[in-house]
Formats: structure tokens, sequence, C-alpha cells
């Protein structure tokens, strides 16, 4: 939510990849989902792994439920501190109530949005780390159209869908390879990949001394882990 293929910069210095972006006015996840499914196919692709991180981890899982409907599905699904969305109406009714006081919040005062935003408990590993990184981080953020930012929060967010762990349960029947990774101080995260692991058939990972950014926080760790499951 809010970044772009930059995002990944550090990570790619460790593991090349192609980051891509998300369309303009996003209208749902699954709408998001054919643009994804959209540009790898333009691109030919065949053989490829596709992950994801938070936002994009989840739309990540809704692009490979696109991929396998088109015949070309990933090798192997990537999910980097993604949710997995809420179980009950009630939850993604409040969610995205939430959701829009955010979205009105970075379309009065983007600047105020974004010092809130990293001020949430999620974020502590990363106000941790060095100033200068997060300001790296945080600068590459402002340019961004508020306008697209607020859609991507009032249509994107958890609160728009129904809980994916019966889609996932689904792509890993279809003999699809799952890596969910998660920082070890990502608490929230966490407790979310133990249930992942309860699943059967995904494989999880933590990254120690790291929180819920991990492109940034542990962008070489991150990496090795993946090269490895790619393997």
């Amino acid at each position: 939510m809010g970044g772009s293929p930059a995002d990944w910069v550090r990570f790619e210095k460790f593991l090349p990849a192609r980051a891509l972006s998300l369309p303009r006015n996003p209208s749902s996840p699954e709408q998001c989902a054919i643009s994804i499914a959209d540009q790898i196919e333009l691109a030919g692709a065949r053989k490829f792994a596709l992950g994801g991180y938070s936002m994009g981890g989840r739309l990540a899982l809704f692009t490979a439920i696109e991929l396998f409907a088109r015949g070309i599905p990933p090798s192997r699904l990537i999910l980097v501190s993604a949710g997995l969305g809420l179980s009950s109406e009630e939850e993604q009714k409040e969610r995205r109530h939430l959701d829009a006081e955010w979205a009105s919040l970075a379309e009065n005062d983007p600047a105020a949005f974004w010092q809130r935003w990293y001020e949430q408990p999620l974020f502590a590993s990363y106000r941790a780390m060095p100033s200068e990184i997060r300001a790296d981080w945080e600068n590459s953020r402002n340019p961004m159209d508020i306008g697209r930012l607020s859609e991507q929060l009032r249509n994107l967010g958890p609160g728009n869908h129904e809980s994916l762990f019966p889609l996932l349960e689904g792509l890993l029947e279809k003999g699809l390879r799952v890596l969910y990774i998660v920082g070890e101080l990502d608490k929230k995260y966490l407790e979310l990949s133990r249930k992942v692991g309860e699943m059967g058939g995904a494989k999880v990972e933590s990254i120690p001394g790291a929180g819920h950014i991990l492109p940034l926080e542990a962008p070489e760790v991150l990496a090795s882990k993946i090269r490895a499951f790619l393997i």
C-alpha cells in the first residue's frame, strides 16, 4: 500500500527480480489481479515465481488464481508479511470503515497521514532503523498521487474480500508450492504464519531480528530464503 517497484531496489541487489506496478483506479483486488496477470502474460513468462509483500502478498494470491485460470500458473508463490483477510462480515465492515478514515486523512493532510501510518505498533522495528534509511523509504512515498493512495486504501484493503485461507488452500491442492515469510518481531503476522503452517503444504519461514517491512529491514536474508525456496 502506497509503495512502488522502488521498494524492491535493496532486495534486487541480492536476487534479481521484476517488480510490477499496480493499475491506476483499482476497483477491487480481483481487478488488480487481472491487470497484474496481463503484465505477466504480455511479458511472455512461462516459468516464473510470483511474490508480494503485505498488501502485495494478498494481490499475488489473487493473481495466482487468475493465472491458473489462464493456464499459465506460477511455479511458486511467495507471501511476505502478507495478511489473509478477515473471517467475519463484521470485521470486514469495521476494516472498511477504518481504511476510509485513513483515506480521508491522506486526502486532507498527506504528511500527517504518513507520520501516523508509521506510528502504528506494526512498524515498531521500522522506527528503530537508522533515520536515513527511513527517510529514503518515506520520501519515496511523498510523490505518490493522493487520489491513487486513497483508492488503494478504500478498494484494496482486507475489508474488501473474504478470508483468503480457502483460496490459499485451493492453490495448495492444485500443487502450487507456497512460501510464507514473516519477521520474528512482527507478532501479528508471526501468529498468522503459525496458522498457515497448520494448513499443511505451505513452507513457513521467519527472519530473526526483523519486523514487518522485510524488503527494507532484511533484504539480504529475505532474498536468501526465497532463493533457497526456488531451487
